[in-house]
């Protein structure tokens, strides 16, 4: 028994010892191995070797070796490497391994769009900004520039107000010209193109609502938007990128079967706010309860709701692609329908699209094509305030007596008493005016390569824009007008065609030594004619303004026929190279040198160099142990740009026919020429020097990376009207003078919060400080006053200066000191605000959860001032006087009845506000049971849908005439609408 038991003991303890051995075996042993590149089995060193859950790690060695310890039952290893994809590898019971790691092609090879090319973006040494299709603004998006907003630091995007198609102010790091445009330079595929508004005036019936030309687009044929910045990203477009350039690439046909995609959403759009004007009850108390002799109705009409509706919303955009290894190809048609929230008014978009690339000769040669057509519709009415219908639609809404109603009993318009306000739902509804704007765009290009690195490029591009308004206002109109009907027919032919040819020659020189040259030509026309006609004294509504002939001849009424035809040509010769050493080490050099039409005789051609260099320091050894950063580069850069965005022939001497001065000579009447421009053949461009810092840096496995700039940008020769020596016939005249100053920082995150199986949590912000300064107006006049305050009594009251040492554009005006005894007390004129932000913040939030999408996207703006003329305007109780309604503040204000509107600052409000800009919550279907089903998604996305602001006025956000001015604007929407993507 004793020895079975001693036997038993013995067995026992050598089962223990052994399970103790292989504990102490799988705790603690060394695995050595070696990491190469899956590419070109070349070692790595520097790689991360991490004991998967625990603090345990190393790194390997120059020949890419390593030797770690490690324990546990099942141990795991974890490499990871800048620039390749982090692999696990269990070890359980192994010794010695090699390790294979592959390229991530996405941090590595994920490409951003630059001038004339693209580059990989850890070899960028400017600033830009990418933003990819999944991350751009969802909603009902009518044009690219919404898919942008708040997404890109530095870049403001002012929505100009609620109308449909209306064209946004848009901004990257500030205005630096004060009379040329501020506008970046759009470049579509390659193809620089003219982005000026193509929608012609309405001859005496009121300005065109400003149209954005981009409405032409189908945002879902997107790809990408890069935003080009400083001028080392900028300079390769040289006299037409000083205001940075926004460049569109899209979508490109992708080998593989075809597949059909077909997107669609609906959605309903409300005014997002309302402004508090009195209603009857409150309007028949203040004019009994003053004894004032009004003419008061018996009805209680809200003219705001009876001028706003719920709007629909619907787009429709059906898309086929795919290809072989030689051709690939994609089409799309697109249907968007969007009603204005103003009734009888909206926007209607049809286009079409087909891009594609094909290879040849070997792949040697490879062709590309693009070619897109659309038509857009606009419905407007004349909200403008100085549309010329005494003062537009929304000012008769403010004005209009809610006592009185909107039709007589026999159903005709109410006409008010006075001659001066007009019925707004007739003014909305009996005025006919309609744009229709047809645009087709193409491209060409064929690159081949000579030799290996050596690729030359051609192409040919054209875009052309026909926009055609009829304006009708019926016999029996609500304008007043004092004739029978008035017709207008107004078109303008706009386009331009380019030729382009470059070289492009990369190289490796030594081991890790790297050039990429590009050199070529570019030529561009530009080419515009239009043409006008009207006439008057209908004798019937039938024809509407199809039938001109009809009315009263035009010359007899008035209104003479007109036409005009101009162009002007732009040639640049340009080259850039960019050299890297071990990819640790970036230079760039770019340099363009134009020729313009547009300029005098002795400046017809400009230079525009930059130079940059970007030093990668993650790559450097002394990084390699450093776990926590991942990414780490270091840019600066130096470069100019300019600005030939002021018309043509402004430098020439100009005459034109002036129907004023008319004579009879040999009994036949011959109309008079005059001077209307005096020549400058010195005019040149403005000229934008940008010097950049900038740090992009990456952080735990690139779970946080972002960058930081720091920018100073001035523009010297700034193109400024000038008095001449009088007397003169015209008494100014175009020159260079004067210098603005733009400085600030941006800076940009991206953070992964949570990525943990089914849920994942993605942070991305931006932010944006930029202080701009008018240095000097050498030359001009020590300040410049402009615009004007609209309203009663406001004639020739200036509210903006422009001032060395001041923000450009500063209001200005007298201070409000106090009301005494009903009376407005004005202390002296001074600087009172400053329409430009401080700093601007967006913050975007995404989260997800197995087959569950939302996210949601923040949007802020802080430090500016709006002028709210409308309560200029509409906080006086005077008004009641002539039957005109007012704002319910005015019964509190303080002022005796009789006192007139006096501009100060009482009406420069604060504008910062933190806008809900969309919020959007998805499902992802299941279809893997489905064959014939690639993908279904359903969603639900809200616009607008809260602001936090001190403005008083309908929203801070406004850029009616100019940036930071509210008056009698289109309100903006609160959008919902619900969509789908469906996959075959």
């Amino acid at each position: 028994m004793n020895m079975k038991v001693n036997s038993l003991l013995k067995m026992t303890l050598a089962i223990l010892l052994m399970f103790c051995a292989g504990m102490l075996y799988a705790q603690n042993r060394t695995v050595k191995g070696k990491v190469t590149s899956e590419e070109d089995g070349s070692p790595l060193p520097g790689v991360n070797v991490t004991l998967k859950g625990t603090n345990t790690g190393t790194i390997t060695d120059v020949e890419g070796n390593f030797s770690l310890n490690v324990s546990g039952d099942n141990p795991v290893l974890v490499f990871s490497y800048v620039g390749f994809i982090s692999q696990e590898v269990n070890v359980a019971g192994k010794d010695n391994i090699d390790v294979k790691l592959a390229v991530d092609v996405k941090a590595l090879s994920e490409v951003v769009v630059v001038g004339y090319g693209e580059q990989k973006k850890r070899d960028i040494t400017g600033s830009m900004t990418s933003v990819k299709a999944k991350d751009f603004n969802p909603g009902a998006i009518v044009s690219p520039e919404q898919l942008l907003q708040g997404r890109a630091a530095g870049v403001v995007i002012t929505s100009a107000n609620g109308d449909p198609g209306a064209n946004p102010n848009v901004r990257i790091r500030g205005g630096t010209s004060i009379n040329a445009s501020n506008l970046p330079l759009y470049v579509i595929d390659g193809v620089p193109i003219d982005n000026g508004t193509v929608t012609p005036g309405g001859a005496n019936l009121g300005a065109a609502p400003p149209r954005n030309p981009l409405n032409s687009l189908n945002p879902n044929d997107i790809e990408s938007i890069d935003v080009l910045k400083d001028a080392s990203a900028a300079a390769i477009y040289g006299s037409r990128g000083a205001n940075g350039v926004i460049i569109i690439t899209t979508k490109k046909g992708k080998e593989g079967r075809g597949t059909l995609n077909y997107d669609t959403y609906v959605g309903f759009n409300t005014p997002s706010k309302y402004l508090p004007l009195l209603n009857a009850a409150e309007y028949r108390q203040f004019v009994q309860s003053n004894r004032l002799n009004n003419d008061l109705g018996n009805a209680d009409t809200d003219w705001q709701r009876e001028v706003l509706r719920t709007a629909m919303v619907h787009n429709h955009d059906l898309s086929f692609g795919g290809g072989t290894a030689k051709t690939q190809y994609r089409a799309s048609v697109n249907y968007f329908n969007q009603e204005g929230m103003v009734i009888n008014s909206g926007m209607t978009r049809v286009s079409g699209r087909i891009n594609v690339n094909h290879k040849a000769i070997n792949d040697k040669l490879n062709l590309e094509l693009q070619l897109m057509g659309s038509q857009v519709n606009d419905q407007l009415v004349p909200y403008s305030a100085t549309g010329g219908f005494e003062g537009g639609l929304f000012t008769n809404v403010m004005k209009m007596n809610p006592t009185f109603p909107v039709r007589r009993p026999d159903g005709s318009f109410f006409e008010y008493p006075s001659p001066s306000i007009r019925n707004p739902v007739a003014l909305a509804t009996q005025l006919s005016d309609n744009v229709v704007t047809n645009r087709i765009f193409a491209n060409l290009g064929a690159t081949y390569e000579i030799i290996q690195g050596l690729k030359a490029r051609i192409a040919v591009s054209t875009d052309r824009n026909l926009s055609t308004r009829k304006v009708y206002v019926p016999r029996s109109n609500p304008a007043g007008l004092p004739f029978g009907g008035e017709a207008a027919i107004r078109q303008n032919d706009f386009g331009f065609e380019r030729f382009e040819s470059y070289l492009s020659y990369q190289k490796n020189l030594l081991d890790n030594h790297n050039l990429n040259v590009i050199a070529g030509y570019d030529y561009q026309i530009f080419n515009r004619e239009g043409f006008g006609a009207a006439g008057r004294d209908f004798i019937t509504d039938a024809f509407g303004a199809n039938n001109l002939g009809a009315g009263n001849s035009t010359v007899l009424a008035g209104i003479p026929p007109f036409s005009f035809k101009e162009n002007n040509k732009l040639i640049s010769f340009y080259a850039r190279a960019n050299y890297d050493i071990a990819g640790k080490y970036l230079f760039t050099a770019t340099f363009r040198r134009d020729g313009s039409s547009r300029f005098g005789a002795n400046n017809k051609w400009g230079n525009f160099p930059s130079a940059s260099v970007a030093w990668r320091i993650v790559e450097e050894n002394f990084m390699k142990g450093i776990d926590a950063i991942t990414d780490l580069k270091v840019r600066v850069s130096y470069g100019i740009t300019g600005s030939q965005e002021i018309g043509n022939r402004r430098s020439l001497t100009i005459f034109n026919a002036d129907p004023g001065l008319r004579a009879i000579i040999g009994g036949i009447p011959q109309t008079g020429v005059a001077l209307t421009q005096n020549p400058n053949p010195n005019l040149k461009w403005e000229e934008t020097s940008q010097l950049n810092i900038g740090v992009d840096y990456g952080f735990l496995d690139n779970r946080l990376t972002g960058s930081i700039d720091y920018f100073v940008k001035r523009t010297t020769d700034l193109l400024l009207e000038f008095a001449v020596p009088q007397p003169a016939v015209v008494p100014t005249i175009l020159g260079n003078a004067g210098e603005v100053q733009n400085k600030g920082i941006e800076f940009s995150a991206n953070y992964t919060a949570v990525d943990k199986g089914d849920f994942r949590w993605d942070v991305s912000a931006n932010f944006a400080y930029i202080q701009n300064k008018v240095v000097s107006l050498a030359g001009s006049a020590d300040s410049i006053f402009r615009a004007n305050a609209s309203g009663a009594g406001q004639s020739g009251v200036n509210t903006q200066v422009i001032a060395p040492g001041l923000p450009a554009n500063s209001w200005y005006g007298p201070t409000l000191v106090r009301i005494e005894n009903g009376v407005q007390i004005l202390g002296p004129r001074q600087v009172l605000g400053n329409p430009n932000p401080r700093f601007t913040y967006g913050i975007n939030n995404s989260f997800r959860y197995k087959r569950l999408d939302f996210s949601f996207f923040l949007q802020g703006v802080q430090g500016m001032e709006v002028f709210n003329n409308t309560a200029l305007e509409y906080t006086v109780k005077n008004n009641v006087f002539t039957n005109i309604n007012m704002l319910r503040d005015a019964l509190n204000d303080g002022t005796n009845l009789t006192e007139t509107p006096k501009y100060s600052s009482r009406w420069i409000e604060d504008g910062s506000f933190l806008r809900l800009q969309n919020a959007t919550v998805g499902y992802n279907f299941d279809i893997s049971s489905v064959k014939w089903l690639s993908n279904l998604r359903v969603y639900a996305t809200g616009q607008n849908l809260f602001l936090i602001t001190k403005y008083t006025g309908l929203d801070p956000e406004v850029a009616a005439a100019f940036p930071g001015y509210d008056y009698a604007n289109y309100p903006r929407a609160r959008t919902v609408m619900f969509g789908l993507n469906v996959g075959f």
